[in-house]
């Protein structure tokens, strides 16, 4: 089952993808509303292309998610419109039947402007899910990618961005925040070097931090793929790698 968060309002961060989804914004709804329990986020990224369902990885699936928000918040944002255009009541009914409604009054007795107003406020709760085309979902995910990639690049000597920006990955901040530097303290090592090495964070934070470490790598191959900058590619490395040694106390 594929669940969003309920939706909580106009957010720019979704917003900027709202016009990515013009084309799926034009389905009738019949077409594009569905039954969370029957949507699988990985199948429908990857279909028709050449990677298979079961290699999209976790750092992916985010991604995905970010981008079926997006494509919500930008169904929500004409939804009045869109449903005035291209569905009749019986549409409605239809795709309200996918879901479980807990009203004494059933579909058939309502009128237009309750059947809308009922599949407004259930793709705001996530009982339906609007989902965009293929092609759409897959072109969110790329420009959401991007946008990371210029956030973090800025200020790399000779790289097409110059440079890695200062703002990083808010889990790492949350970690270096707690964690206290690591100190030479003969007292209590009692010249036992192994256990000063040994020193850092928990295995639950050492998982966090790895993770964030994979996925900085994997914006790195991203970088190269698309920028073709071997020395771009060798910074970033560098710099994730320092992240993953910061974020585990060292």
């Amino acid at each position: 089952m594929f669940y969003l968060d309920p939706y909580l309002g106009k957010s720019e961060s979704l917003y900027r993808y709202a016009s990515l989804f013009w084309q799926s914004l034009n389905q009738p709804i019949y077409m594009s509303m569905h039954s969370p329990r029957m949507f699988y986020p990985a199948e429908h990224y990857s279909f028709g292309t050449s990677q298979h369902f079961s290699t999209v990885t976790r750092h992916e699936l985010a991604d995905i998610s970010q981008a079926m928000q997006a494509a919500r918040a930008a169904f929500l944002e004409n939804a009045r419109h869109l449903i005035l255009l291209w569905n009749s009541a019986t549409d409605l009914r239809t795709v309200l039947g996918r879901i479980k409604c807990d009203s004494s009054l059933p579909f058939s007795s309502r009128g237009f402007n309750e059947l809308a107003n009922g599949l407004i406020h259930a793709v705001e709760r996530g009982e339906l899910i609007f989902v965009p085309s293929h092609e759409d979902l897959r072109m969110c995910v790329e420009e959401i990618r991007k946008d990371r990639l210029e956030e973090r690049l800025v200020d790399l000597p000779g790289s097409a961005f110059n440079a890695f920006s200062q703002a990083e990955a808010p889990h790492a901040r949350l970690h270096r925040d707690s964690i206290r530097p690591f100190e030479y303290q003969p007292k209590d090592s009692d010249g036992d070097l192994t256990k000063l090495a040994a020193r850092g964070v928990n295995e639950a934070d050492e998982a966090d931090c790895f993770a964030i470490y994979e996925r900085e790598m994997e914006e790195c191959q991203f970088t190269r793929a698309m920028y073709q900058d071997t020395r771009t590619y060798l910074l970033c490395t560098q710099r994730a790698f320092i992240r993953y040694q910061q974020c585990r106390g060292y």
